[in-house]
């Protein structure tokens, strides 16, 4: 198995969630420290390293962190 690395790693607002980027996006839930679970993970189609962050190369996409729902989709 090749070894990888999240270049972004990201936690939720609530401190529960870590959100890292590894080409797919995964995510895991890290409620309680001595037993974290992976929730899955989201792909994401058309994915490039960008140079920087205000001019991004690829799709900007938003998701729902406790589904992993893409946010375009979900209606208020």
């Amino acid at each position: 198995m090749a070894e990888s690395s999240a270049e972004i790693i990201s936690v939720s607002d609530d401190g529960m969630t870590l959100v890292y980027s590894d080409s797919p996006l995964g995510m895991i839930d890290i409620t309680e420290q001595n037993a974290t679970k992976p929730m899955g993970n989201i792909a994401i189609a058309g994915v490039s390293a960008s140079e920087n962050y205000t001019a991004p190369s690829g799709p900007l996409k938003a998701f729902e962190i406790t589904t992993g729902a893409d946010a375009d989709a979900i209606s208020a």
